[in-house]
């Protein structure tokens, strides 16, 4: 997965939706909420990826 010097803005503008429902191709959908969800795996994707 890239981590890009625009991954964050990305991220940030995704959470702003507040998706209340999340589904990705490949894997589970989740239920709650994603603007939470996303601003997590930002930090993660930040730490391990960055």
């Amino acid at each position: 997965m890239p981590y890009t010097k625009h991954t964050d803005g990305i991220m940030n503008k995704l959470a702003a939706l507040n998706p209340r429902t999340i589904a990705p191709m490949h894997g589970s959908a989740f239920s709650g909420d994603g603007a939470q969800s996303i601003r997590d795996l930002a930090v993660v994707m930040r730490e391990v990826l960055a």
